[in-house]
């Protein structure tokens, strides 16, 4: 039977972990496995985007790690303490067996690099082969083990020869950070020494990049080595002399390790991978090309750049006036038929199961967790477009996706804006996900999409709400003129080319006038008021109600018989008397009601149909009028 391993990680040490994944799978060929990367893009306390942190963050508290046999966990790529913290607890509750790469972990097994070994090396070299007397070293977070082990090497070897680091400078590890410190440490009017050790690449490269905007000459006024051997790091130029790691290989070896743990077989508990010096352009040496990788395609690099944004520009432009579920769906098909180069065959965008909803509520989504049961958004099976599909928030993916027979890689992200989540996506098989950020690029915009589909939905309910709030009379709720024009006869005539008979009403209040001058316009409002009233309560909930005039009203409907038509006029006149005696109106009141009703062969026009009901009232209000006078006389 298969096991099924979870593996976090921070997807900002790209290479060290697509690396990492790359030995996992080694080991997935050869013994059956399925392995769930968890994979998140937060930053450390030291940068100044950690907005995004939380909603990073929530990955983990998508999976139920007691559904899996082990973990990995790429320790040294974690942003803070209080993400371990989070973790160890979920994997302490699970009861299942872990390890920890790079750094150590409670409770789980270690597997790391020897920092010492190659970084001695390469200070011997510096110190040996290129006469480095004055060194600066930059370093990592001060309580990073990895790098004090570092800067403990340089220390060792230098003292070897009587010297010591002339300064060490916090760089956090970042490349971005260390391009803003340095510069001022430069502005500060600090001397040149011979030689930046940096405690990793990416501060390396950041330091190469700097003294060369500043005019200095790499390695001929300054040597720059790192740590890690990345493959952007030795193509650069001048390419990095750094410390190799055996990335693949503990990835392979970790991988194994727990499928033995979890067979019964005895494994040691901490077990490191050998470091080594390679020689690069920046310490002055001249390695053979075939060792630095060369510089790869520059052209073709940039194109697979341009391709990557168009596709991003494509999938935006298919989206960006959807307003619906169905709409959202049907445009992401569009898309993904045409080109999924980047997604592959086989991958999900799964959504909290009130992501449309919420929006209709006014409701944000929550900030942690994720709901019982999420919704694809979209899903491609063996690219295929699945129908939307909800499942249990448990499964992590659709039944599509589950039962496969041979070893399977999920690699899963989070999507979200800031804390709130939106849900996640799935890469089903696809080994380069965390190639050049690619991933987090792609999981950064479809949030963005997502948020966009959001932005539309609110905008088309308000914009609903507007054009309610211009068709509806302030006074009565019913609509007004403008109503009339957009709804009323819009809807009769929809009625008619569907075939169904139909009425048409006009009401008018009878000696409204009277009212007014006798009474006061606040009870004239107070009559129009409860004829609006009546006659919306008397007549089916999907007929036109119109405030027409000052005390007149249209009403149209599909009416089944003329019989139906006068029940609903009876019941009309009852409601208007009942109003009156519910509001205690002291006024005379009273409506003339004409109709036309129209069978489904009647030819007859709309403003024809208008007329004759118009003609029906007049002769009705005009009966009362004469009723009224005669009862005057007597």
């Amino acid at each position: 039977m298969k096991k099924r391993i979870a593996v976090f990680a921070n997807g900002w040490s790209d290479e060290f972990v697509q690396k990492i994944m790359n030995g996992v799978q080694q080991c997935m060929r050869e013994q059956a496995m399925d392995v769930y990367v968890f994979a998140f893009y937060s930053a450390s306390a030291k940068h100044e985007f950690l907005e995004d942190n939380p909603g990073e963050e929530n990955i983990f508290r998508l999976p139920d790690l007691s559904r899996f046999d082990g973990v990995i966990v790429m320790t040294n790529t974690f942003a803070s303490d209080e993400e371990l913290k989070m973790l160890r607890e979920r994997i302490s509750e699970a009861g299942i067996p872990g390890v920890s790469l790079e750094w150590p972990m409670e409770g789980l097994d270690f597997f790391g690099t020897d920092n010492y070994s190659g970084m001695y090396e390469l200070t011997e070299h510096l110190v040996e082969e290129h006469q480095c007397r004055r060194v600066v070293f930059v370093s990592g977070p001060s309580d990073n083990d990895e790098s004090n082990i570092r800067l403990q090497a340089v220390k060792d070897a230098l003292a070897k020869h009587g010297l010591e680091p002339e300064e060490v400078i916090c760089g956090y590890f970042s490349f971005y950070l260390v391009g803003k410190i340095l510069k001022e440490w430069l502005e500060e009017g600090h001397e040149l020494p011979d030689a930046f050790m940096c405690a990793n690449d990416a501060m390396a490269m950041a330091t190469s990049n700097l003294l060369r905007q500043r005019g200095y000459r790499i390695p001929e006024d300054v040597l720059v080595t790192g740590f890690d051997c990345l493959e952007s790091a030795r193509q650069s130029r001048p390419s990095i002399t750094s410390v190799k790691r055996g990335w693949d290989e503990l990835g392979y070896r970790c991988a194994s390790h727990l499928l033995k743990k979890l067979a019964g077989e005895e494994v040691p508990e901490k077990e490191n991978v050998a470091s080594s010096m390679e020689v690069g352009e920046s310490c002055g040496c001249h390695p053979e090309k075939e060792k630095t990788g060369g510089i790869g395609n520059p052209y073709e690099e940039i194109m697979a750049n341009v391709v990557f944004n168009n596709h991003f520009r494509d999938i935006f432009s298919t989206i960006r006036k959807v307003k619906n579920r169905e709409q959202t769906y049907e445009a992401l098909k569009q898309i993904f038929t045409m080109d999924s180069a980047f997604e592959g065959e086989n991958f999900a965008i799964c959504v909290q199961e009130d992501f449309f909803s919420s929006v209709y509520e006014g409701r944000k989504l929550p900030t942690e967790g994720y709901s019982r049961q999420m919704e694809t958004l979209f899903c491609f099976c063996e690219k295929k477009p699945m129908p939307i599909q909800r499942f249990d928030t448990a499964e992590l993916l659709p039944e599509v996706f589950r039962g496969s027979e041979s070893s399977t890689l999920y690699v899963f992200a989070p999507l979200h804006i800031e804390s709130e989540a939106f849900g996640y996506a799935c890469l089903v098989n696809h080994s380069d996900a965390f190639k050049n950020y690619n991933l987090y690029n792609w999981t950064k915009n479809m949030s963005q999409y997502l948020e966009q589909i959001r932005q539309n939905i609110r905008l088309e309910k308000m914009n609903e709400r507007l054009l309610e709030l211009s068709v509806k009379d302030a006074l009565t709720g019913v609509y007004n003129r403008t109503g009339y024009d957009i709804k009323a006869m819009p809807y009769l005539k929809k009625c008619r080319e569907e075939g169904k008979n139909t009425v048409l009403m006009l009401a008018d209040i009878n000696r409204m006038k009277l009212i007014n001058d006798r009474y006061g316009h606040l009870q004239g409002d107070l009559a129009i008021r409860i004829v609006a009233d009546a006659i919306a309560d008397s007549v089916p909930h999907d007929w036109i109600v119109v405030r027409y005039g000052g005390d007149e009203f249209l009403v149209v409907g599909a009416c089944e018989s003329q019989i139906k038509a006068e029940e609903i006029k009876r019941r009309i006149f009852e409601e208007v008397v009942r109003g009156k005696i519910r509001e205690k109106a002291e006024f005379p009141l009273s409506i003339s009601l004409g109709d036309m009703w129209m069978s489904e062969d009647d030819q007859i026009d709309p403003e024809e149909c208008f007329k004759k009901a118009d003609d029906s009232m007049y002769r009705m209000k005009k009966k009362a009028h004469e009723e009224q006078l005669q009862a005057s006389d007597k």
